[in-house]
């Protein structure tokens, strides 16, 4: 997983893998900046934006 430091490219990679995958991808905030997962490996972690393809 590669952290994003620019929001819009956060979002636009969570847009593309809900798209490929057919899950909900969260973006949560982490030490070195947003990363994109899917919404249920996202349990207990600061959840940003939650998008669904």
């Amino acid at each position: 997983m590669t952290p994003f430091t620019d929001p819009l490219a956060a979002l636009e990679e969570a847009q593309f893998q809900a798209e490929m995958t057919g899950w909900p991808q969260a973006i949560v905030n982490g030490e070195q900046g947003m990363t994109v997962m899917a919404k249920h490996r996202a349990h207990g972690m600061e959840i940003l934006e939650v998008v669904h393809g």
